[in-house]
């Protein structure tokens, strides 16, 4: 189990101060971490300077500032992950809309948005090169 899965676990069951250091050796093993760990970050640091049991915290309601921030993240995870899905080489758009006739058929949907929304949840190959069923 990795550092981010542990720190994930350890926040929801309301250890927030381990939380807090797996999350920071998570960021220390891979600095571009942080951008996207930073929101757990603070939910963590928020929950354990208030002293919040895990019941309450289950029952707190999302504030519209977090719900912003929670959406900054995402766009920014997003971003991130396109651009490495990208990167990869393995990513071919070409291929995506013709094996696909779903994605092909619909000239506005963007075929690299479309797999990191939908592709991947659904098991759907990036291009002939990979196999997500491997």
């Amino acid at each position: 189990m990795n550092y981010v899965k542990m720190g994930n676990a350890a926040l929801l069951s309301g250890r927030y101060g381990v939380a807090l250091e797996y999350f920071e050796l998570a960021i220390q093993d891979n600095p571009k971490l942080k951008t996207i760990l930073d929101l757990n970050v603070a939910i963590a640091k928020k929950r354990q300077s208030a002293g919040a049991p895990v019941a309450d915290v289950a029952r707190e309601s999302v504030s519209n500032d977090d719900l912003e921030i929670i959406e900054k993240i995402r766009s920014m995870q997003k971003k991130e992950l396109m651009k490495v899905i990208s990167d990869s080489g393995y990513f071919d758009a070409s291929w995506y809309v013709k094996e696909y006739a779903d994605v092909g058929a619909n000239k506005k949907i963007n075929p690299l948005d479309h797999f990191t929304r939908n592709g991947l949840r659904e098991k759907r190959n990036p291009g002939a090169r990979f196999d997500v069923k491997w």
